[in-house]
């Protein structure tokens, strides 16, 4: 008897791969300057990246989406620049959000105080950013 073949693996096409190594090749001065930020606000706000290690697209990421180990919280970057990250990753995941007029009273139901939106490891989305 033969031994069953094993499945072949499973591969990526070249356009994934590719798409996937630009994202880990974004470097944090790339997304910087992708942000409506001042030039000062870029270079401070890129020193601190290189301080802290956060020198690609994924590390950031990794920084802000994980809010249990703090370090997003405590990076010293302005209130703005962080705002504007937080906008480029929402938007990078689909999430969009803004003012729509109230529906009538009969249509709501109330979500209760113990609803939030947040990543995996706990960053709050959108509205309910801290």
């Amino acid at each position: 008897l033969k031994p069953p073949l094993a499945p072949a693996p499973r591969r990526r096409g070249a356009a994934a791969t590719r798409l996937a190594m630009a994202q880990l090749g974004a470097s944090s001065l790339e997304v910087l300057r992708k942000l409506s930020i001042s030039r000062n606000q870029t270079e401070e706000a890129w020193a601190i990246f290189q301080q802290e290690g956060l020198e690609n697209l994924v590390d950031l990421r990794h920084a802000w989406a994980n809010a249990r180990d703090r370090r997003w919280e405590r990076l010293p970057l302005p209130k703005l620049v962080k705002d504007e990250l937080m906008s480029f990753f929402e938007a990078e995941m689909g999430i969009t959000y803004g003012k729509m007029p109230v529906p009538p009273k009969e249509l709501c139901v109330s979500a209760g105080p113990g609803f939030t939106m947040t990543t995996l490891g706990g960053q709050g989305l959108a509205c309910w950013r801290s």
